[in-house]
């Protein structure tokens, strides 16, 4: 067997066929499919096995729901191929020789992990572009682990089976985030990564709701805390510095809710990530602790109060930005009875034409009218001054970055 799809599956009927498909349609054959049903009460066990019945390259196996990260494990355990793949159950394959692609790359360069770039899938809309560094590459070949730029994307990538077995590379069991120690633990046991200009995974988005509890939310912050230990003690520095750039955002937001909540474990992770990131001598980074934390967050809301004084100044309010946060955006506006204009950005071809309701259009069509608009930028950090620019320069007065780790305590409660 060449190559081992490994597929975790947790209620995602509606989506698993066209995974499946994206598989058995790869032009590499002696494959097969691992599928461990994940406690589903769906019929994704049903479809599971109608899929077994027709084609003899797929096998199932099934646990009680314990997450992902088990179910990953129990496949690679089983699993009988050269190389092992790992796919969500509600993502694809964008085209058929993706498996030949990477199987024959990895023979040829000798290599143990070997992958591509990424895109994502969103309302039929395919984007290849704008994501966090490391999720494209601009040209094939060899890459230091060291110099290795982010911590996430191990589903576009092969691994070595015997190479995962020998250095014990498993996934963490945590609820949430497990994905990235087993990455940033086979990238550190791995002295060069083989990576391609092609895109070899296509992930679909805004498609379901996690709301984090307690328990989800300590679970991904470990995770991150246990990846900043792996790339510090191996020198992976790229990748320390975009974990230390990942908390800021939804992480720091769940770090400071649950604490301010009253958790301990999550204030005993504030602290042990402090002492992580204190003798990073190129940034001034500190998590707030104790009564700073909540003094901080007393300053949150009431800049809350401030947020809406300002909107109610204009009779438009635009969201710049139709993706995750924008979406994340309307339903904040809503839940106190703001309801957007319309969703704008710069490109329309990358977006699609409505979001729940509310129409997507250019910048342009509001430029003669932007002394009525209020512009509320609703992009991930990395994009902000970019977009500054494009406001500026279009002589947008009104507009208001978003600061996400204020946002989301603004919201009351995390949604990713």
């Amino acid at each position: 067997m060449k190559v081992s799809v490994i597929i975790p599956c947790y209620n995602m009927k509606i989506y698993l066929a066209e995974c499946l498909n994206s598989i058995l349609s790869q032009s590499l054959k002696d494959i097969e499919i691992v599928c461990i049903d994940d406690g589903s009460n769906d019929g994704t066990k049903e479809l599971l096995e109608d899929f077994q019945d027709k084609y003899d390259n797929i096998r199932i196996t099934s646990q009680s729901n314990k997450g992902s990260g088990s179910a990953r494990n129990k496949g690679m355990e089983l699993a009988q191929g050269e190389f092992v793949a790992f796919m969500d159950a509600d993502d694809f394959y964008p085209d058929t020789d993706i498996l030949e692609y990477l199987y024959e790359t990895a023979l040829r360069q000798v290599a143990n992990i070997c992958g591509g770039s990424f895109c994502s899938y969103r309302n039929g809309v395919y984007t290849f572009n704008g994501f966090r560094k490391g999720m494209v590459f601009n040209k094939d070949g060899w890459i230091n682990s060291k110099e290795f730029p982010t911590f996430t994307g191990y589903w576009r990538f092969l691994f070595r089976k015997s190479f995962l077995f020998e250095n014990n590379i498993v996934f963490p069991d945590y609820l949430r985030g497990q994905d990235c120690p087993f990455f940033v633990n086979a990238l550190s046991k791995a002295e060069k990564i083989y990576c391609l200009k092609k895109v070899t995974y296509c992930y679909r988005k805004e498609h379901k709701v996690v709301k984090f509890d307690l328990k989800k939310a300590v679970d991904f912050i470990q995770t991150i805390k246990d990846c900043l230990i792996i790339a510090k003690e191996n020198g992976l520095n790229r990748i320390y510095e975009a974990l230390v750039d990942e908390l800021n955002g939804e992480p720091i937001a769940l770090m400071y809710h649950f604490a301010h909540e009253g958790s301990l474990e999550m204030r005993r992770l504030i602290h042990d990530i402090n002492l992580l990131v204190s003798d990073n001598n190129d940034r001034n980074t500190r998590f707030l602790e104790d009564a700073e934390l909540d003094k901080h967050l007393e300053m949150a809301m009431s800049d809350r109060e401030r947020f809406f004084s300002k909107i109610d100044a204009y009779s438009k309010i635009l969201v710049y930005g139709a993706g995750t946060v924008g979406r994340k955006v309307l339903s904040f506006l809503r839940s106190y009875h703001y309801e957007p204009e319309a969703f704008i950005v710069s490109d329309l071809k990358q977006n699609p034409t409505n979001v729940e309701g509310v129409d997507v259009k250019s910048i342009e069509d509001y430029i003669s009218i932007r002394n009525d608009c209020f512009v509320i930028v609703a992009t991930f950090p990395y994009l902000n001054e970019e977009i500054r620019e494009v406001l500026d320069r279009k002589k947008f007065t009104e507009y208001y970055l978003l600061d996400l780790e204020k946002f989301y305590l603004w919201c009351g409660e995390i949604i990713h």
